[in-house]
């Protein structure tokens, strides 16, 4: 009964209707992607998922140096990560085809939001990238999350993606 209601509504509207409907749309889609334009990866989507490898990071020590397809990429904190804290991260690398790094944390054992950073070279030596970022507060004293560290290197455009644990008390 419902189908037939939609489909002589779609017969019976006029094209000035059919035009805002479009637009509305349009516009709608727009919006969800300037909104969301920093956490999708439209050429990560063209080329497929990329490998993703369990590593170990004890990153909450202070740094941690992660064995990647582009050399070892050492990684340091300022300060221990726990939630509302800001908090800066340094990414060091030998090889300079480094384009882009992204650092996602995701809740191990439950949805916490999206909260993507993306490094940025520093000064423009694509040797050093800096992020700044803060994690939400949890309603749990513990919290696990799965850190998962996106790199994209210049030379052949390949994506490598590598995750470890981190446990915030």
């Amino acid at each position: 009964n419902h189908m037939v209601n939609i489909k002589r509504f779609i017969n019976e509207m006029t094209f000035t209707q059919f035009l805002l409907v479009f637009n509305a749309v349009s516009i709608l889609v727009l919006l969800l992607i300037i909104l969301f334009k920093d956490t999708l990866n439209f050429t990560e989507f063209a080329q497929g998922t990329p490998e993703i490898f369990e590593v170990y990071c004890p990153i909450q020590e202070s740094k941690c140096v992660i064995e990647t397809k582009l050399g070892p990429i050492e990684l340091s904190v300022d300060s221990p990560i726990v939630p509302l804290v800001p908090f800066n991260i340094l990414l060091k690398t030998s090889n300079s085809s480094l384009n882009k790094a992204v650092l996602r944390f995701d809740g191990l054992d439950d949805y916490m939001g999206i909260n993507l950073f993306r490094f940025t070279p520093l000064a423009g030596n694509l040797q050093k990238w800096t992020l700044r970022g803060s994690i939400p507060v949890c309603t749990i004293d513990s919290k696990s999350w799965r850190v998962t560290l996106n790199l994209e290197n210049t030379e052949d455009k390949n994506f490598s993606s590598y995750w470890f644990k981190l446990k915030i008390s």
